[in-house]
């Protein structure tokens, strides 16, 4: 149990870092809007979660309150723009 709190503890300040850095509202992005400007941020915090934190898609959908699908799709389009952006 203490585990699973801390775990959720740095999971909250990865993704206030991230929102931070956005500018976005933290209510926003941890909200079920679908508007482009949040969904990216939160796709982003997913992202760092599961590098920086070792996260599992499972553990970033129950802390997101999404499905496991949308935070599998959420790595691979933020993977994706990362490998874009390189080129």
């Amino acid at each position: 149990m203490v585990e699973e709190s801390l775990t959720r503890s740095m999971m909250r300040e990865g993704v206030k870092e991230t929102v931070d850095y956005s500018g976005r509202p933290v209510a926003k992005v941890m909200s079920e809007t679908r508007q482009q400007p949040y969904v990216k941020v939160r796709q982003i915090a997913m992202y760092r979660l599961h590098k920086e934190l070792n996260a599992s898609a499972s553990e970033i959908a129950r802390f997101f309150r999404k499905d496991h699908t949308t935070v599998l799709y959420a790595l691979r389009k933020v993977r994706e723009e990362i490998i874009e952006n390189d080129n």
